[in-house]
């Protein structure tokens, strides 16, 4: 199950970290834009940005992902990886890392009103029980019939056969 909402306000560096800080969560959230180059990066509330590194050292995530949360970045072109000093990075792989159990994130920019339908989409049909690699396959079939490659640009990192149980 997915537990209530908490929006973490003010989005900055040091207010996510606080934010995240508090119990231990089932499932993180990220909506806004994101950016792939020597390092993926959140852009956080001006000037602040998280990059794909500093979420390893941070007490919040470090919190957060107690529990192995589902970790959810819909922020554009934050799903791939890349190459780290230590072999390979990006956001999947720290969060991985720090114990999330499954990430779902775009590889490239999406379109920002398919951004709310797959988000809306996943946790739709999530909440049903079916498997999260079998909501992000129906989400990536959308973009053959439809011809949008937003929905094709999401990819799912977990085991295949994970599910959000039952509350």
């Amino acid at each position: 199950y997915f537990a209530p909402v908490d929006e973490v306000v003010p989005a900055t560096f040091t207010g996510v970290d606080k934010g995240l800080a508090g119990p231990p969560r089932n499932v993180i959230h990220f909506i806004c834009h994101g950016k792939s180059a020597v390092l993926q990066t959140l852009e956080l509330e001006k000037p602040d940005t998280l990059d794909c590194s500093q979420v390893r050292a941070m007490k919040g995530f470090l919190t957060a992902l107690d529990l192995g949360p589902l970790v959810f970045l819909n922020a554009c072109e934050v799903g791939g990886q890349v190459l780290a000093l230590d072999g390979v990075g990006g956001f999947a792989n720290s969060f991985i890392e720090l114990g999330a159990s499954a990430v779902v994130a775009p590889l490239w920019p999406v379109q920002d009103k398919i951004a709310l339908e797959v988000t809306r989409t996943f946790y739709t049909q999530a909440l049903k029980g079916v498997p999260f690699a079998e909501v992000m396959q129906t989400i990536r079939r959308k973009a053959y019939d439809e011809a949008i490659d937003s929905y094709a640009a999401y990819c799912f990192y977990g085991d295949p056969l994970a599910y959000a149980a039952p509350k």
